[in-house]
Formats: C-alpha cells, structure tokens, sequence
C-alpha cells in the first residue's frame, strides 16, 4: 500500500509537467518544417512554343568563336561578366574552334548545370567565367519577343527608318536593364528570406534542445523524487508503527494503575476517618488508655498498608514518565522528518517556473514566426503585382506581333547554342481514312517561293498534295508531321508526295513525287529553297 501510494504521488506532480514539455518540443519541431519550406516555388507559364532544338542554353550568339549579341533575361547577360566582341578560347578546359564550340556550349543539355568559360576579353585580357545553363523553356518567351524587335529593326532599317531603328535599341536597351534590376530585385528578397528562416530554424532547434534537457531533468527530478518519497513513507509508516504501540503500553499502564489509585484514595479515607476517631477519642476518652493504644495499633497497621501501597504504585508512575518521554521522542522524531520533505515541494515550484518562462518563450518565437509569416504572404503579392505587369507588357507586344502578322518572321540570328529551327511554309490536315495532306502554302515561305520561281508544277508542293513521307519516315499523324518537318535552318527536307497526274507522267501514274526543299524562316526577300 505503501509503494502504491508512492508511485501515485509523483505522477500527480510530474505528468503534467513532462506532457506540457513533449507537446512545446512537437509544436517547436512542426515550425521547424513549416520554416524549411521553400515560399519561392513557382513553375514559369510558357506562353509561346519553344522551337529551341536543346534543352539548355547559355544565350550566346556566335560569330565563329566571338561574341556577336547575348540573349536578354539569358544566363550570359544575367552573369554581368560577358560583352558582344569576347573571343571563347576554352570551354570546361577544351580549345574552342568554329567546329566544336557549338557543341561545347550544348555540353550535357541539362538546364542548371555549370560551364566555364576561359575568355579573351576586348581589351586582350584573359578572365574565367562561369556561369549555369538555363532552360530553353524559361527564355523562349524572351527569345521569340527579341525576334520580334529584331524583324521590326531589320524592316526599319531596309525603309530608311533610322527613328524606328533607334526606337526599337532604346526599348531593348530599357528592357534588358529592367531585367537585370528585377533580377537582382529577387535575388535579394531570396536571399534574405532564407536568411530569416534560416536564423529562425537555429533559434528553433535551440529551443527544442532546450526543452529536450529539461525534459531529460525533469524525468530525472521525478525518479529522485519518487525515490524519497517512497522512503519518506516508510519511515512514516514506521513512526506511526511505533506511535501505536508506545500508546498501547501508556494505555496498557493507565488501566493496571487505575485501581491503586482508587485503593490509595479509599485508604487515605479510611486513615483521614481513624485520625479523627483517635482525635476524638483522646479528647473524649482520655482514660481510656486501652482504646488509645488499640487505636494507635490500627493506625501503625493502616500506615504500613499505606506504605506498601505506595510502594506498589511507585513503578507504575515511572513507568508513565517513561512512555510519556519516549511519546514525546517520537513526535519530535516525526517533526524533523516533515521538515525533510519541504524541500520537494520548492522543487516542484522550480519547476513549475521554469514551465511557465518556456512558455513564454515559446509564445514569443510562435509570434516572430507569425511576422515572418506576414512577411512572405506580403513578398508574394509583391510577386503577383509584377506577374500583372508582366502580363502588361506582354498585351503590348502582341499588338507589334499582330500588327507585323503578314511579315512573319525574318531569319534572326541566335544563340550558337540554340540552332534556328523552322519549317518549309507549309500547313497540313487530316483526312478521315487517315491520310495527311497540304492545306495551305504559307506566304513568303520556301514553298511559296519555289512556286513563285516558275517550272514544272510536279516539282513543286501543291495544296492538295498527299504527304507520304519526311526524310524517309512516314507522315501518318498530323500532330507529328510538323516536327517531322522542322530543323535547322538552312537544312534540306525530303517530302515524299501523291499528285494528280496524267498518265504520261514521269510517275507512270502512280503520282508519287519525291521534292527537296530547304528550310528557311518565311522573308519577303526572295528565298534561295
């Protein structure tokens, strides 16, 4: 009962305590993996095409191994370290050569993955630089609008427009310095956002281990304390073992004395009544010498009686004294012991204390993360209200691109490392039994153009023509024919096509026709296809 007892009473103290400290180590530990997420995860929208033939680019244009233009929002101008005219002598420690350096640059294809580069700047001065591939994807939209101003520049400069020309140089010059300053705009709320996690993050887990060795304290506190509470218990149970029987015996001594009181008092009585005989008679019965000394006989007897009754009782009194003084012992014993364990409960008030400051302490970082909190939600409209701009601009720019609609697109030169990839001008359909075939020649396209230069219309594409073929391949769908069709400019493309023809046809009247033409973005220059 006793070790029952003690096992109940701590917990009562300290079960409290620990469950309040294990649930602010689990809240601090869920703040922890709250602050690790990354606020910044955001997927560009691709709002045109990318034709780019690589995955990666490091937005370079190439004149063999010079710089001839870089690629606005690119990894090249995003670096800062790179201008038009820098020669390209190493790439990743390989010489460089109007043959390889293409490749070079490509290297692995994959988008964030580093090249150096060894340079030879204008000035003649030899610098390393590195800098991380982009993803195609993420610079298309950028790409195709440096098309755009690069065919209205083009268009401006054949009329004479030298306002237009200039206009166009003052808007990408603007554009590309808003890049870089929006560029380094997120770089540092990045960073400084990381940062305060970060710090928040150590001040988090400093607190976790903070509670962690209370915690390991606390367990320890519990085990002492349990410890000498359950000996306090046994000596108290002693004690009151001993009290019981030291109050049996006064007990047991009160109730054998009882009756030589009553027998002393009854003597002294009968003493107290014989002395006043004796008195009595003497005054009375002075003669009377024979009652005297009969009397005075009786008194000797009635005092030796006395005497020995006393005699008797006399143990019995020492006998009280001593359980009265080993009583008072065992109570003075019981006394020392409760003053003993005062100091447990100063303990469980220390802790009680410490309980409540990590509480405070713990509502505070609650509320400083509470502040970060507001701090990202406010960074991440700041990210929506550029979005909008963004869209803004990119409603403006479709303005030029409808306006310039008929010019299409005039062959640019770009990125060493991204190839221009285009088509002969030609759109295509599907019939329902299958087959794929020519539905429009698009304007100032190479086909078009092979149209325009006059000859034999079998060796030219036609608007109802079949298409049978692409290089070899089979042009059976017509979601896949146009990436059949498609490659870098300049390339040749073999069409493989089914034609109306006479019988005295060079086909024999089977109408096939094989065509070679070349790849060229659509001018309003004549084409060499």
């Amino acid at each position: 009962a006793i070790l029952t007892m003690a096992k109940l009473a701590a917990p009562s103290h300290f079960a409290p305590l620990l469950q309040l400290l294990q649930d602010a180590v689990s809240r601090a530990s869920a703040a922890i993996k709250v602050t690790s997420s990354d606020p910044f995860t955001y997927e560009y929208p691709l709002l045109v095409r990318n034709s780019a033939a690589t995955k990666a680019t490091v937005g370079l244009m190439l004149k063999g191994t010079v710089i001839d233009n870089i690629m606005i929002g690119g990894p090249a101008m995003n670096c800062r370290k790179l201008a038009i005219g820098d020669e390209i002598l190493k790439v990743d420690g390989i010489v460089t050569d109007v043959d390889n350096v293409v490749d070079l640059l490509v290297g692995t294809d994959i988008p964030d993955s580093p090249v150096n580069l060894l340079i030879r700047k204008k000035n003649g001065a030899i610098e390393e630089i590195s800098v991380a591939r982009m993803a195609t994807s993420r610079v298309a939209d950028r790409r195709q609008m440096f098309e755009y101003f690069t065919h209205i520049k083009d268009i401006a400069v054949k009329v004479s427009d030298s306002r237009t020309a200039e206009l166009v140089d003052a808007t990408v010059d603007l554009w590309s310095k808003m890049l870089l300053a929006q560029e380094d705009y997120n770089s540092t709320i990045v960073t400084n956002v990381r940062q305060m996690q970060l710090n928040l993050e150590m001040l988090l887990k400093e607190i976790i281990t903070a509670l962690e060795e209370l915690v390991l304290n606390a367990k320890n506190e519990k085990e002492f304390f349990y410890q000498e509470e359950t000996e306090f218990h046994h000596q108290i149970a002693e004690l009151k073992q001993r009290i019981i029987a030291v109050e049996a015996e006064r007990d047991e001594a009160i109730y054998k004395h009882k009756p030589c009181e009553l027998n002393i008092q009854t003597l002294q009585r009968r003493v107290q009544g014989l002395e006043e005989q004796l008195d009595k008679a003497i005054k009375d019965h002075l003669p009377c010498d024979g009652k005297i000394h009969e009397l005075k006989s009786q008194v000797i007897s009635l005092q030796s009686d006395l005497d020995q009754a006393v005699h008797v009782h006399q143990p019995c009194t020492l006998t009280i004294e001593n359980l009265k003084t080993q009583l008072k012992n065992t109570e003075e014993d019981r006394d020392l012991w409760m003053r003993k364990h005062t100091p447990c409960d100063d303990i469980i008030e220390s802790l009680r204390s410490e309980n409540r400051r990590l509480e405070l302490e713990l509502k505070r970082v609650s509320d400083d993360h509470a502040g970060c909190a507001g701090q990202i939600a406010n960074l991440n409209n700041k990210v929506l209200l550029l979005m909008a701009e963004k869209a803004t601009l990119e409603k403006e720019f479709r303005k030029l691109q409808d306006e310039h609609a008929k010019c299409q697109r005039q062959p640019v030169k770009l990125a060493a490392a991204m190839p221009t990839i285009c088509g002969v001008g030609l759109r295509v359909a599907q019939q329902d039994q299958g087959e794929v075939y020519i539905s429009e020649i698009i304007l100032h396209g190479s086909c078009w153009w092979m149209n325009n230069k006059g000859g034999d219309i079998k060796n030219t594409c036609q608007e109802g023509d079949v298409l049978l073929s692409v290089d070899g391949q089979p042009a059976t769908d017509v979601k896949t024919v146009p990436d059949q069709v498609r490659g870098p400019e300049g390339s040749k493309v073999e069409l493989e096509l089914r034609k109306s023809c006479q019988d005295d046809c060079s086909c024999g009247g089977s109408g096939r026709h094989i065509i070679m033409v070349t790849r060229r973005q659509p001018s309003m220059q004549p084409l060499d296809v």
